[in-house]
């Protein structure tokens, strides 16, 4: 993420922190039915990265959901984070760090969230569709729920104004790319539309990933 666009998001959430958790209820709509096909795939111990973890009402769920998991979440917004932290206090298997990009460069992870938060990365949002990928394990999977579009052009002006651009660019690079199922839903009567998506590598990807893994394990 640019530094401009970091000082931004950073300077939004500064006073959205303190409505976040009512407000985005009433449209920040698929994020259930994500937790939901998360945890319904995987009951067993397995990592789990979300990036832009805000005030942790996804973790959390997860953390119930899937208990013996271990859940790291990043956020550029220490306002954000430090609802998340007093949240999760209880939660041992979650940790929380404030960061724009992961540090940890060598750690993977089985899975991977973004929940509505590509759409407000711009323009570096291919870049961290692409980062994150390398961030899975060969049979891992990115779950990620967004904004998809509008016909309405006062709409895209308004979410503008809050950082986020829907033209249809995220689920479009995904189906490029990668092994995709996905569903378009409406929302508010067809104002807009969002998306739910579960990305997975595609075989020559995940054969390659193989390959060079047996290559640094037999030079080790």
């Amino acid at each position: 993420m640019t530094s401009q666009n970091n000082i931004k998001l950073k300077k939004y959430y500064r006073f959205h922190s303190k409505i976040y958790d009512f407000s985005r209820s009433f449209f920040l709509f698929g994020r259930k039915k994500l937790i939901n096909s998360i945890a319904a795939s995987n009951s067993e111990s397995i990592k789990i990265l979300e990036v832009g973890c805000g005030t942790g009402k996804n973790i959390i769920k997860l953390a119930i959901k899937i208990p013996h998991s271990q859940i790291k979440g990043i956020d550029i917004s220490p306002e954000m984070l430090a609802i998340a932290k007093r949240k999760t206090q209880s939660n041992k298997n979650i940790s929380l760090s404030e960061q724009s990009f992961l540090l940890d460069t060598h750690e993977k992870y089985d899975i991977v969230i973004f929940s509505y938060v590509l759409t407000m990365i711009n323009p570096d949002w291919e870049f961290w569709i692409d980062s994150f990928a390398n961030k899975i394990q060969a049979n891992g999977a990115i779950y990620i729920v967004d904004f998809h579009d509008s016909r309405f052009g006062w709409f895209h002006n308004h979410m503008k104004k809050n950082h986020v651009i829907m033209n249809g660019q995220i689920l479009e690079k995904l189906k490029s790319q990668f092994e995709v199922s996905y569903s378009i839903q409406p929302a508010f009567l067809g104002i807009w539309t969002f998306f739910t998506a579960k990305v997975t590598l595609k075989k020559e990807i995940i054969n390659l990933k193989i390959s060079d893994n047996d290559i640094t394990q037999s030079t080790n």
